[in-house]
């Protein structure tokens, strides 16, 4: 169900979540997670880097090796 039509606004904020299931030659699975995290104009960091709008803030990967039962055999980041 869509939202209503907001109130005028400014974008300021994109945070990106894509999460991926494969399975695994062993029989396991593995479930692969990314957040990325964009700003929509120039960002200073904490270290006086300035961003560029759409060049990630964050950009976060994790990797979940599961069996059926969802117990975790390993994980990698």
């Amino acid at each position: 169900m869509p939202l209503p039509d907001p109130v005028r606004r400014s974008h300021m904020h994109r945070r990106s979540i894509e999460l991926n299931g494969y399975t695994r030659e062993d029989g396991l699975y593995d479930i692969e997670g990314r957040i990325t995290d964009f700003k929509a104009g120039p960002y200073e960091t904490a270290t006086d880097k300035v961003l560029a709008p759409g060049e990630p803030l964050h950009d976060m990967w994790v990797r979940l090796v599961v069996d059926e039962s969802l117990k975790v055999h390993a994980g990698d980041r």
